[in-house]
């Protein structure tokens, strides 16, 4: 009898660990690690698919969907969103993306200081149809290899491509959580975080900030068709 519980504790406790809709950190995507989905968002950023995207996203690569938090920019809002079905969700909570225009630099000097950067954002959390992350620190990711951040300079923004691109050592880090495809319906992500001030906070005569550690949530509200 004590076996036989032993052994229906153990599936049940499976079960539980497999429903979440969150995929831990270290999974890939569609057979691709998320850092390097971390660095082709970075190459993708001046994209025609990106500049037009607005806050709801786009396919990133076959089958993968990427959405933003936009925590730089983040307020307390709600954001609603249309995805189409049998997509993996790439969530972007936040992102830091340095480019050293310095040759005598290297990609890890300017990962480095993207993670750096990441440093003012404090307590992050997010849920995602009350699935929370326990332990979100361990999904920041990084830029797996150098990134290229002149590759696609497609969109409407048409900066200039250097001539020499090798000569701006880019990284860029960030949190990013993946999602399995959601089901058809509508759905609730939830993105909190403090700052140690928000940019719309800081008094730029005085560099004072009088909501110092305020806490920000972003709610997206999901349409999955």
């Amino acid at each position: 009898m004590r076996s036989l519980l032993k052994a229906i504790f153990a599936v049940l406790s499976c079960s539980c660990a497999t429903d979440s809709i969150i995929l831990s950190p270290n999974q890939t995507v569609s057979g691709i690690g998320q850092n390097e989905l971390v660095r082709l968002a970075v190459e993708q950023q001046f994209s025609s698919e990106a500049d037009n995207s607005g806050s709801c996203g786009y396919e990133m690569a076959a089958g993968i969907w990427k959405l933003a938090m936009f925590a730089g920019k983040m307020k307390h809002e709600v954001i609603q969103c249309a995805v189409p079905a049998n997509r993996y969700l790439l969530v972007s909570l936040t992102n830091m993306t340095l480019t050293i225009m310095n040759p005598k630099k290297s990609c890890d000097a300017a990962l480095q200081e993207a993670l750096k950067s990441l440093q003012e954002y404090k307590d992050p959390s997010f849920a995602a149809d009350n699935h929370s992350v326990p332990r979100i620190a361990e999904y920041l990711q990084e830029t797996g290899k150098c990134p290229d951040p002149f590759k696609y300079r497609d969109g409407i923004h048409k900066p200039a491509r250097p001539k020499h691109p090798e000569e701006y050592p880019a990284g860029a880090a960030g949190y990013y959580v993946a999602l399995e495809p959601l089901p058809h319906g509508k759905h609730e992500l939830e993105f909190s975080v403090s700052n140690e001030c928000w940019p719309d906070q800081r008094d730029h005569q005085t560099g004072a900030c009088p909501k110092a550690g305020e806490r920000r949530t972003v709610v997206i509200q999901l349409f999955v068709n």
